[in-house]
């Protein structure tokens, strides 16, 4: 897992980041005085929740401007969601999260018999859209879904989302 941290302010050399190591300790250095926010690149996961000390900062920025900061606690998921449907072939189906700093997309082309399947997306709000599969995510359109993670506290199947053609390609 990369952790890395990202500010609104412009930093010379680029955001301070860092690797887990096997045990999940990490430290990231070089941290200016500021506001900051977390982004976790976790392959197939997502993070779920991050705690500095006793406050949640997981879609909040970090006070930083003491320069002391009590411990990071993150929590990382692989708890994720499918999305399954119908699109024209040839194009892409992209999700995103809406209001999300963490950018965690997901896109996926359709296939010639129309159908696509987008795994390992983050659970809750997303905006799903079809594009051209050279560019990047359209900015207007497309449906907002919620998705379920795949599996209950209980470890058995939830429900899928499945969205259609005629409501998301329009």
């Amino acid at each position: 897992i990369r952790i890395q941290l990202t500010s609104d302010n412009v930093v010379a050399g680029g955001f301070p980041d860092a690797q887990a190591s096997s045990d999940g300790t990490f430290a990231v250095r070089g941290v200016i005085p500021g506001a900051w926010r977390i982004i976790a690149q976790a392959g197939k996961g997502f993070l779920k929740s991050a705690w500095l000390g006793n406050e949640n900062v997981t879609n909040a920025p970090m006070d930083l401007s003491s320069g002391t900061a009590a411990p990071l606690r993150l929590v990382v998921s692989t708890n994720t969601a499918t999305v399954r449907g119908t699109a024209p072939p040839g194009m892409a189906v992209f999700t995103e999260r809406p209001n999300d700093y963490q950018h965690l997309q997901r896109v996926t082309q359709v296939d010639t018999g129309g159908q696509f399947t987008l795994e390992n997306v983050v659970p809750g709000k997303q905006r799903v859209v079809v594009g051209d599969p050279a560019s990047p995510i359209p900015e207007e359109g497309g449906q907002e879904i919620t998705t379920r993670s795949r599996f209950s506290k209980d470890r058995s199947p939830r429900r899928v989302t499945r969205v259609s053609s005629h409501s998301c390609c329009s």
